[in-house]
C-alpha cells in the first residue's frame, strides 16, 4: 500500500511504429493517478543474462581508457551480467514534473527492439521486466511474464530460419 506522499500511477503497455523509420517497437504510457506532481520519472527495460557474457571489447571501447587512467592497469577481462535500457518520452512531450491527471508516453527505441524481442524469446520471464523510477524510488512496472506475453502476441514469434 502506498504512503500518502508516494506517487500513484497507472501503466499501460502498447506498440507503435516510428513515423520516419517505419520500424515497430513498444511503448509505456504512465498516468499520474495521485494528488501530487511526480518530479522525476524514468522507465527502463531491465534484464539479466542466464550466464555472464563476455563484455571485454565493449568495456575497452567505452571505459577502458578511463579505467587505465584511474587504476594504472589495463583491463584483462570484463563480464556483463545484464543491462538496463531507457525508454524516452515521445518527441514533443511536455518536460518537467508529471502533474496529477497527466499522462506521458515513453517509447523504446525501434533500432533496439529486435534485440529486445530476441531476449524476450530466449530468457526466462523472471530475468526481465520494465522498471519505473519515480522520485528516486524504483519499482517493477511490468513483470516479465506480462511483458513477454504482450510482446509475443503483439509482434509475433520469431520466424524459423
Amino acid at each position: 500500500m502506498s504512503q500518502p506522499d508516494e506517487p500513484t500511477v497507472s501503466i499501460s503497455l502498447g506498440g507503435y511504429t516510428h513515423t520516419t523509420m517505419q520500424k515497430p517497437s513498444v511503448c509505456v504510457e504512465v498516468k499520474n493517478e495521485g494528488k501530487a506532481a511526480i518530479n522525476e520519472i524514468k522507465v527502463e527495460w531491465v534484464y539479466e543474462y542466464e550466464a555472464p557474457q563476455d563484455g571485454t571489447q565493449n568495456f575497452l571501447a567505452t571505459q577502458g581508457a578511463a579505467f587505465t587512467q584511474i587504476t594504472g592497469q589495463r583491463p584483462v577481462k570484463a563480464y556483463q551480467v545484464g543491462r538496463r535500457d531507457s525508454f524516452t518520452p515521445e518527441e514533443g512531450a511536455k518536460e518537467g514534473p508529471l502533474e496529477p491527471g497527466e499522462t506521458r508516453l515513453y517509447l523504446y527505441p525501434p533500432d533496439w527492439f529486435p534485440a529486445m524481442l530476441s531476449l524476450v524469446q530466449s530468457l526466462s520471464p523472471e530475468r526481465y521486466h520494465v522498471a519505473i523510477t519515480m522520485n528516486g524510488k524504483e519499482e517493477v512496472a511490468i513483470p516479465g511474464n506480462v511483458f513477454g506475453e504482450f510482446v509475443e502476441k503483439k509482434f509475433g514469434k520469431k520466424e524459423s530460419q
